[in-house]
């Protein structure tokens, strides 16, 4: 998605591919670290990340156990919230970079 000159459309993608993960925090935030050092702005991963975190698979189940209108209403926030942050990061920090995934570097091989 990176080569893509999606720009803020780019969210939409981002957003939902984090609804649609089954990480929780823990695991998501090495992937969007991994992102980060590809080169990827950050704003896909702001969407990402808040999108996963708010919203996984098994809550989604948890959701339509409770009914439809519940279900939408989940779905459709966490959507609109990854989108928001994923905004928020791309405009309120234009030129300077919002994460900081300097201790997420792969250990030097020592022997």
């Amino acid at each position: 998605m990176q080569k893509k000159k999606l720009g803020v459309l780019g969210l939409i993608p981002a957003s939902l591919t984090g609804i649609a993960s089954p990480l929780c925090m823990y695991g998501t935030i090495p992937i969007a670290a991994s992102f980060s050092e590809k080169g990827m702005e950050d704003d896909w991963p702001a969407a990402f990340m808040m999108s996963s975190i708010l919203l996984n698979p098994q809550l989604l189940f948890y959701s339509a156990a409770l009914g439809p209108a519940v279900l939408l209403i989940r779905f459709v926030s966490c959507f609109i919230c990854g989108v928001t942050a994923g905004l928020c990061v791309r405009y309120c920090f234009k030129n300077k970079t919002f994460f900081n995934f300097a201790g997420f570097t792969a250990p030097v091989n020592r022997s």
